[in-house]
This record gives C-alpha cells, structure tokens and sequence, in this order.
C-alpha cells in the first residue's frame, strides 16, 4: 500500500524525494531486512515516510528482540537535556508520561519529584524501568483510559517508530490534562542535510524508522486534532567533537558532489586519493553532529478537535 501513514492519501498525492538500496540487521539468529525503497513526502499533510516498510507484526518482533543496552547509553545528549529543561517548569507531583522509555534512564532522575509512567515493548528494557521507580503500562490500556491523565507526555525516538501516527497522537492529546504538553523528539524531516536526499539520509537507514516530522504535519496537528505548536526547536542528538563533525561534512560534501556530477567532481575530488572514494559509495554517508532533531512541544487546544 502507498496510502500515507498520517492522512491516508494516496500515492497520487505524495511526492517522490528520492530512492535508496535496501538494508539488513540481525538481532541474536533474526535477521531483518529492508528491500530498497523510497521516500515520499505526502503534499497533504507533510509527513515524509519510507515505502515499502516491513510490516508491523515483524517490527513488533524486532523490537521485542532488540538488545535494549544498545540504547541505554550513559548520561543525557542534548536531546534529553532539552526533555529535563521542559520537566523542570512542572509542579512538584505531576504526572508524566514516557511512552517508548526504554530502560526508563530518562525519567529515573524525577521518579521522586514527579509521578512517572512508562509504555515500553521490550520485556527486558519494561523491567528495568520499573525498577528505576517508573509506573509502568501498556498502549492499550492508555486507549482505555485505565491510567488516567498526565500533565506531560514525552515521546523521544519514537515518532519515527509509528505505523499509524495519528492513531496514537489523539491518543496522546486524551491524556493530557487541560494545559497539558506533548513533546516530540525526533528526526527532523525539514533539516537541510536531510532534505539533501531523504531516501539516504540516516535516520532513514534504521530498520524501524518508517516516519519523519515535518512543520507542515506539525500544522496538520493542530488541525486535526487540535495540538498547537507551542515550540520548535532545533537541535543535534550527540554531542560530538569538532574533529569528527568537520570529517563527517567532508565525507558528505564530497559524496553529494559526486552524486550530482558537480564539475568540481568531475575535474577536481576525482584527482584525490581519499576523497575519489565517494564516488563509488552506495548511499551518504552519516552526519549526526549537525541539528537534524528537533524537539516539537504540543499544547493541547481548548477548542474541540476534530480527530479526537
């Protein structure tokens, strides 16, 4: 199916932004695989989404499967500190929300000030959230109403991650408290050097990664389902060194002239040794020290919405 996954429009009404070669992982004796695809922006809605993807009963395997250490990474990277900043504005006993909280490494440090919640799919990773002191529930049961409202919802690296988007944001805007704020960390499907070629940008080239935000689907919240936009921030995920930012530019600049057959390729990067390589590489190269995230704050709207 080509339908869009946040409005379902049709093909017809997306546009192509380009091609890329498929993909493999393996996670213990299970391998998952991508076949080549392409990235479409929907021209209703904004969202950009990856076609063809595989399909939601072999992501949910996967990500029961995941290895969670893998992203339980010590400390806090920028994103995350940007997450603590927005928590810090709240009244002592909120409640708050961290749905995909992994090991629950990000709320564990306010489970004594705020009343914390977790939705995680991995068994391994749930189990560790709830002994760092958070609640933790399940998506059907938030659809159910069974936990409650909350003063803030987080959801960081996770957007990407939705098969059905709209599904689980009118969710989101049901739980919230009137005043209440959702925010969104995640790719940012506007950055510049994603919009060199979506298709081939990394955040693309994850296996689960099947979405990305755009300020136009931002609109399309308030829309629809009556999220306004109340911040929009701009930021890189890592904290890099200056040394790998500059090799990684170089590595990218030289790949994308190669790409478009600039002259400088043609007449010059082919007489270099080292950077005569791009030429043959099958897709770009990684640059995650630049601000391709983006930390998108939802208040929820007094007026009725429309979708939920």
């Amino acid at each position: 199916m080509d339908e869009c996954p946040g409005c379902g429009g049709p093909g017809d009404a997306s546009l192509p932004l380009g091609t890329a070669t498929g993909f493999a992982v393996a996670v213990g004796p299970d391998p998952f695989t991508q076949p080549p695809y392409e990235v479409r922006e929907c021209l209703r809605c904004g969202l950009l989404f990856r076609l063809p993807r595989l399909t939601d009963a072999v992501l949910e395997a996967y990500y029961r499967s995941a290895l969670f250490e893998d992203f339980a990474t010590p400390g806090f990277r920028p994103v995350e500190r940007a997450i603590h900043n927005l928590l810090g504005s709240l009244p002592p006993g909120a409640r708050v929300l961290d749905f995909g909280c992994n090991t629950g490494r990000l709320l564990a440090p306010v489970t004594g000030r705020f009343e914390c919640y977790g939705v995680e799919p991995n068994p391994s990773a749930a189990a560790a959230a709830h002994e760092r002191g958070l609640r933790m529930t399940t998506l059907e049961e938030l659809m159910a109403g069974a936990v409650g409202t909350f003063d803030a919802v987080i959801a960081v690296d996770v957007f990407e991650h939705l098969t059905a988007p709209m599904l689980i944001l009118a969710c989101f805007r049901r739980l919230l408290r009137p005043g209440g704020a959702l925010a969104l960390v995640t790719g940012n499907g506007d950055a510049p050097i994603c919009r060199l070629g979506p298709a081939e940008f990394w955040y693309f080239r994850h296996i689960g990664h099947v979405v990305m935000l755009t300020r136009g689907f931002a609109g399309y919240l308030d829309r629809e389902l009556g999220f306004r936009l109340a911040a929009w921030s701009e930021m890189s995920r890592y904290d890099g060194s200056r040394s790998a930012a500059l090799l990684q530019r170089i590595r990218s600049w030289t790949y994308w002239s190669f790409k478009r057959d600039t002259p400088l390729a043609r007449f010059g990067l082919g007489h270099v040794p080292r950077l005569r390589r791009a030429r043959y590489w099958d897709n770009a190269p990684a640059v995650t020290d630049l601000p391709d995230h983006v930390m998108a704050v939802f208040a929820k709207s007094a007026r009725v919405a429309v979708s939920a």
